[in-house]
C-alpha cells in the first residue's frame, strides 16, 4: 500500500493512459484496505476462495472512490444435496 492518498484510503493505483480517471480491475486487497478505511457496513469482502471472487474500481486522480466486490453465490443445495451453510 501507498501513503495516505487523496481519497483519504492510503492506496495509490496507477492510472493506464487515462488521464483522469479508470475503472478496472484490483486485487481484493486494495478492495478490502479500501472497504475497512471507508467503514463499509458490510465490512471487508470475506468469501471463501472457492467461490470465485474480484473486484473493480473507479480510479480518480490515482485514488480508489468506488469499489465493487462480486462471488458466485453460495447455493443451499450442491449436486442434489442439501448444502448446511453456517452449520
Amino acid at each position: 500500500m501507498a501513503e495516505e492518498g487523496r481519497g483519504g484510503v492510503g492506496v495509490n493505483l496507477q492510472r493506464p493512459l487515462y488521464p483522469f480517471s479508470w475503472f478496472g480491475p484490483v486485487d481484493l486487497d486494495v478492495a478490502n484496505h479500501c472497504l475497512t478505511k471507508w467503514g463499509h457496513k458490510m465490512g471487508p469482502f470475506n468469501r471463501p476462495e472457492e467461490y470465485g471472487a474480484g473486484a473493480h474500481a473507479l480510479v480518480v486522480r490515482d485514488d480508489p472512490v468506488t469499489i465493487t466486490v462480486h462471488a458466485t453465490l453460495v447455493r443451499d443445495h450442491r449436486w442434489g444435496r442439501a448444502r448446511h451453510v453456517g452449520a
